[in-house]
């Protein structure tokens, strides 16, 4: 990887062997084509050959380099544009690599942002099933705006019950969420439909439905699955890690705003509260029922 750097420096060193070793030998071939004034020439060198730039964007130590080139002229940026446009998907997929990809967009006249962000529509559902690739679609939905965020949004709603159930798409339509976007947000909404008490047992598939359960025009989406779901798994709900939490939500969320459906949620529970919600993480759940009663009788009087 430092030969070529080496030569074209005109340097006679033997390649590193540690990794400390080389992250010290990249920073010295940059910082000598830097200083001397052939900052054009090393980006034509590491834009120039896609191997090589995906490998030194995959390392962290190479991404922070390849960003130092870039704001210096429009010449080295279009660069750099080229070299990301024609290794899109590896480059997102980088945990390190979509830093350059994201930071060279930036600097990318309208045009050019057309065309990347055309990318990650056409490359959206490879990018929102990725480990790496969901940060990097997230990172781009917060920067894009007009027409491809609206796609791209939509690609979300479209997709939400596989992207939920994956756990790294599931950070995708979390992502959304957060955006408070009114629309997508119900459209998300409706697509989960029937699926919120399954989503409710998973980590990440309880951020979903209580996200949803906050935004009131979805709130009874999210009720009438909990009120439908049978008295078995129901309870089984309320005594899990996870499933609790959303249970609560759904009462706070309902006490106020929507009486009837709190008041549906509680009868449903009421039977079991005695011998099955007595215990574990469901003794959360009747508490918090028990705290509501208290401050209704507080009211009445």
């Amino acid at each position: 990887m430092f030969n070529g750097f080496s030569s074209a420096a005109g340097g006679n060193r033997a390649p590193p062997q540690s990794p400390s070793t080389a992250a010290l030998e990249l920073f010295w071939v940059f910082d000598l084509f830097i200083a001397g004034g052939r900052i054009a020439e090393l980006a034509s060198l590491v834009t120039g050959d896609n191997n090589l730039f995906l490998t030194l964007a995959r390392d962290r130590t190479g991404s922070i380099n390849l960003r130092r080139l870039l704001g210096r002229s429009v010449q080295i940026d279009d660069m750099f544009f080229d070299a990301v446009i024609s290794v899109f998907l590896p480059i997102m997929k980088l945990k390190y690599g979509h830093h350059v990809a994201m930071q060279t967009v930036e600097a990318a006249d309208r045009e050019k942002k057309n065309a990347f962000y055309s990318a990650g529509e056409t490359h959206f559902l490879e990018l929102a099933y990725d480990e790496n690739g969901c940060v990097a679609l997230n990172e781009a939905i917060t920067a894009v705006a007009g027409p491809h965020r609206q796609r791209i949004l939509d690609l979300v709603a479209e997709n939400a019950v596989g992207l939920s159930m994956d756990t790294s798409g599931n950070f995708v339509v979390q992502h959304v969420l957060k955006l408070s976007n009114p629309l997508c947000t119900e459209k998300i909404a409706s697509k989960l439909k029937g699926r919120y008490v399954l989503l409710s047992f998973q980590k990440y598939g309880s951020y979903i439905v209580e996200k949803i359960l906050e935004h009131p025009p979805t709130t009874h989406l999210v009720l009438g699955d909990l009120i439908e779901c049978s008295d078995g798994e129901l309870m089984r709900l309320a005594g899990n890690k996870y499933g609790n939490y959303v249970l609560q939500r759904a009462l706070e969320n309902t006490f106020v705003r929507r009486p009837n459906l709190y008041a549906r949620l509680v009868t449903k529970l009421d039977p079991f509260s005695g011998r099955v919600l007595c215990g574990g993480h469901a003794r959360n759940v009747i508490h918090l029922v028990e705290r509501f009663d208290n401050l209704l009788r507080e009211v009445l009087q």
